[in-house]
C-alpha cells in the first residue's frame, strides 16, 4: 500500500512537469488546425483557419519543405492540445485520490480499536486480504503452463520438476528463504500468453515479482524471442526493476548461486 502512494505521487509529479511543459511548446506553434480531404486515393493537405468569422482553407503542399514542416506543426499543435485535455484530467483525479488516500496498515488499524478488541488480533498476517497472505498465496491453484513437459527433467529439492539447472537453484534458493512462488504460472501480456519462470510474492509488501532467467545468451535466436516477449511485458506494467527480475547465463558464464543470493536479498526480502 504505501508502494501505491509512492506509485501515484511519482505520477503526479510527472503530469505536473509534463503539462507546463506542453504549454509552453503549444504557445510556440502555429494556429488554426489541420483538414485532410481524402479523394481518388490521395491525401490532400489543408490549413484551417478562421478570419473575421470567415474559415479559410489553405492548400498545403507536403513536397514543398516549408509545407511539410507547417503539416508536421499542425499535427503537433492538435496532438498536444488532446494531450493537455487528458494529463489535466488525470492531475485533478490523482490529486483528489492522493488527498483521500490512506495506507492500508493492519497493525495500526488494530491499534484504533477499543481496547476490547485489541488483545484479539493474533497476526498482522491474520488481518491481510486472504489473496495477499503469504501462506495462502503460495499454495493457492493457478494456470500453469503445460508446454513441453519433456522438458522437464530437473528434479529441485522439494520435488518440483524444472527445465534447467538454473531454474533448479533458484527455486530452492526462494524455498530456502521461505518466499512463496508459482512456478511457470501463465499470464497475459499484450494480448498474448506468456509463462514467466517465476512469479513470486516480496515480502515486505506482498506486491507479486516475476523473475525470469534467460539461460541461453549465446544463441541470437533465443535472444530476438525474449526481446520481444520483454516489449510485451512493458507494454503490459511489468518492468525491470519494478516488478520484473531478469537472470542471464552463458555456456561459459553460468548462473551462480551467489547470484541468485544476491537478487534474492536486493529484490525480494
Amino acid at each position: 500500500m504505501v508502494q501505491l502512494h509512492a506509485k501515484m505521487t511519482k505520477a503526479l509529479r510527472q503530469l505536473n512537469t509534463l503539462h507546463p511543459n506542453f504549454q509552453k511548446e503549444l504557445d510556440k506553434l502555429p494556429i488554426g488546425s489541420l483538414y485532410v480531404l481524402k479523394r481518388k486515393g490521395s491525401s490532400y493537405y489543408y490549413h484551417s483557419m478562421w478570419n473575421s468569422g470567415k474559415k479559410t482553407n489553405i492548400y498545403l503542399n507536403p513536397r514543398v519543405p516549408a509545407d511539410a514542416d507547417l503539416i508536421q506543426k499542425l499535427w503537433r499543435q492538435r496532438f498536444i492540445r488532446s494531450s493537455l485535455r487528458t494529463l489535466e484530467n488525470n492531475i485533478k483525479a490523482l490529486s483528489y485520490a492522493l488527498k483521500r488516500f490512506r495506507s492500508y496498515d493492519p497493525e495500526e488499524i488494530s491499534t484504533d480499536l477499543p481496547p476490547a478488541y485489541q488483545s484479539i488480533w493474533k497476526s498482522h498476517d491474520s488481518l491481510l486480504p486472504q489473496p495477499l497472505r503469504l501462506d495462502a498465496w503460495g499454495s493457492e491453484p493457478y494456470l500453469k503452463s503445460t508446454s513441453y513437459p519433456e522438458e522437464l527433467v530437473h528434479e529441485t529439492a522439494c520435488s518440483i520438476f524444472v527445465r534447467s539447472k538454473a531454474e533448479s537453484m533458484i527455486l530452492d534458493m526462494l524455498n530456502q528463504f521461505h518466499i512463496p512462488f508459482r512456478y511457470e504460472p501463465l499470464i497475459t501480456a499484450n494480448g498474448k500468453k506468456y509463462a514467466p519462470d517465476f512469479s513470486t510474492l516480496r515480502l515486505k509488501d506482498r506486491e507479486i515479482i516475476y523473475w525470469e532467467h534467460f539461460g541461453q545468451m549465446d544463441n541470437p535466436e533465443y535472444i530476438a524471442k525474449n526481446a520481444s516477449k520483454l516489449m510485451d511485458y512493458q507494454k503490459s506494467g511489468i518492468n525491470v526493476n519494478q516488478n520484473l527480475i531478469i537472470t542471464i547465463e552463458t555456456k561459459d558464464q553460468p548462473l551462480t548461486a551467489k547470484e541468485i543470493l544476491n537478487t534474492i536479498n536486493a529484490r525480494l526480502l
